[in-house]
């Protein structure tokens, strides 16, 4: 198991993740923001963000869903697209968004979790933009805290 590093090296992995992987990725999203795998990508390279945060990321990730609306809905997206039912045509498990709702398409991006027609694809890439700047600054809090230990 690969231990989250912590202090000084800690804020360098999370900057690292944000200037090589996240800000790249949502910068190629924003070219081509009708893309299903660019927006997937840019939601899931955003929300693992949290792992270079903590070992176990449970509570934080609770913490920032509540703080931010932008990390829940790239957070649900996120696992929305990972773990779906590929079988189509089976009813969905109770809780779990259908495969189908999540695809773009005539209906858009379909979250329930907005409203009955969810959000655009389009609107995505302002969503995981939105959800990086807090990234962002939940970093620049713990480089502060760390230059003070």
């Amino acid at each position: 198991m690969v231990k989250t590093p912590r202090g000084r090296s800690a804020v360098s992995s999370i900057y690292r993740h944000l200037d090589l992987i996240v800000e790249p990725t949502i910068a190629d999203l924003q070219k081509d923001q009708l893309s299903v795998r660019k927006t997937f990508t840019a939601c899931l390279v955003t929300f693992h963000a949290i792992d270079r945060f903590a070992e176990k990321p449970g509570n934080l990730r609770k913490e920032w869903r509540d703080q931010s609306q932008a990390f829940a809905l790239i957070d649900l997206i996120a696992h929305t697209f990972k773990h779906v039912d590929a079988e189509g045509g089976k009813e969905p498990k109770p809780g779990r968004i259908p495969w189908k709702a999540a695809m773009p398409g005539a209906m858009g991006l379909n979250t329930h979790a907005l409203n009955e027609s969810g959000p655009d694809v389009r609107q995505i890439f302002f969503l995981v933009n939105e959800a990086a700047k807090f990234i962002r600054r939940k970093a620049d809090q713990l480089a502060l805290a760390s230059e003070r230990d």
